[in-house]
């Protein structure tokens, strides 16, 4: 009997609500499928990440799950284009009427977002594919959203 390959995760209806950064996604297709909300960084750190309400525990094994299966599902989904779009936004200060290309790519962005939290709080490493350049922009996001929120979002 041959092995088959893991289902690749499906990541669906991301979100960031207005109350300063909480994030919700679906994750479906998998063992790690369910509903998500990473806190809002304004509600103090650390940013809980809930499945279907449920709180998980902090730098667990659910979330280091989750931080892998996501980018995963974001490195196979992420162009050159996507990610020349990816950049661009990463040098936005506002992201106010952005044109078709980047809005197109602001789900993608969220992700990132959440993955970067997930893998501060697990310890969970970048894929191995994941090249330099991917390692760089992660550090600068990191940077950045603790550059944004007072009290270091994403901190480990």
């Amino acid at each position: 009997m041959t092995p088959q390959a893991p289902t690749l995760m499906h990541v669906s209806d991301v979100m960031l609500w207005r109350d300063g950064g909480t994030i919700t996604f679906v994750l479906s297709d998998g063992a790690s499928a369910g509903n998500y909300r990473l806190q809002t960084p304004f509600a103090g750190e650390p940013r809980f990440l809930f499945r279907d309400e449920g709180q998980l525990p902090y730098g667990g094994a659910a979330e280091r799950e989750v931080a892998i299966v996501s980018r995963a599902w974001l490195q196979a989904n992420v162009t050159q284009h996507v990610e020349a779009a990816l950049q661009q936004l990463d040098l936005l200060h506002e992201w106010r009427s952005l044109p078709g290309d980047l809005g197109a790519v602001v789900p993608l962005h969220r992700i990132r977002t959440v993955i970067t939290c997930l893998e501060a709080s697990t310890g969970a490493q970048p894929a191995p594919e994941a090249d330099a350049a991917d390692v760089q922009r992660n550090a600068y996001i990191h940077s950045t959203l603790t550059g944004h929120f007072k009290d270091g979002s994403c901190a480990s």
